[in-house]
């Protein structure tokens, strides 16, 4: 797999943590994370202001979101974020760079493919039932 060089090899492993069981997700989403711009640290207080007012401007723009945290597949390191199911790709790319963000993920038919914020290179990544972490069916579905 080739890396887009302004995207940080971390991403290519990114796994997603969400209170959505994989059996309730739509079909196409985007996933959207508006921490750590330009692909710097920002203080926890900062990233969970940013986090607020992107999913204020969701709202705001009449967009339903669930709450999905990307990162390390233990935990260690999650970024949290919004996946969107009623924007297309390339809207949400847009998107993502409003936020100065490096890359979006989008996952259809069960795939994950990473979109570069800043040239709209598609890179795919997998699987999305090997980087889906949640609880099973029975539990509540945390969407918005």
């Amino acid at each position: 797999m080739s890396h887009h060089p302004a995207i940080k090899p971390a991403y290519y492993r990114a796994c997603f943590h969400s209170d959505v069981p994989l059996e309730r997700l739509p079909p196409a989403f985007g996933i959207l994370t508006a921490c750590n711009p330009g692909g710097g640290i920002l203080l926890p207080h900062e990233n969970h202001q940013r986090k607020k007012d992107l999913e204020q401007q969701l709202v705001s723009m009449g967009h339903g979101f669930m709450r999905i945290s990307g990162g390390s597949r233990d935990g260690r390191h999650l970024e949290p974020g919004c996946g969107v199911w009623t924007l297309d790709a390339e809207a949400l790319r847009e998107l993502g760079q409003v936020w100065e963000q490096d890359a979006i993920f989008w996952i259809a038919d069960g795939m994950v493919s990473m979109i570069a914020c800043g040239d709209g290179s598609r890179h795919e990544v997998g699987p999305l039932a090997d980087r889906w972490i949640s609880p099973s069916l029975d539990q509540t579905s945390g969407i918005s």
